[in-house]
């Protein structure tokens, strides 16, 4: 997965102005210090714009075509759906009426609802 990133990065960071080459042999004699045009400030920001913006956003095949974003938020919205039915349960647990057999309660992540 590491080296799916890099290699997607690495072909957006030659788009950069003043990037160099891949090795030192196709460098040749290049002066990359005098050719050089972002801090690293800027470099630094440009990748987390990348990342967030461009990585995050556009399809991988690994994900089945799906965005890293996308699964992210999917991830996210189980998580706390499961928390709330579980907390939903829990509550329900402590309380006089879920003894009573004429009830049963329907837990969901928006509450719980009593039907008898």
């Amino acid at each position: 997965m590491i080296e799916r990133v890099i290699g997607t990065l690495m072909g957006l960071v030659h788009g950069l102005p003043g990037t160099t080459f891949s090795n030192v042999g196709q460098r040749g004699s290049y002066d990359s210090d005098k050719a050089a045009c972002l801090t690293l400030d800027e470099v630094e920001h440009w990748l987390a714009v990348a990342v967030a913006k461009y990585y995050h956003r556009h399809p991988h095949e690994g994900l089945e075509g799906q965005t890293p974003l996308r699964r992210w938020q999917e991830g996210v919205t189980t998580l706390l759906t499961e928390a709330a039915v579980c907390r939903c349960r829990e509550i329900l647990a402590r309380t006089w009426w879920t003894s009573c057999q004429c009830c049963v309660a329907a837990c969901s992540a928006t509450g719980s609802r009593l039907i008898t």
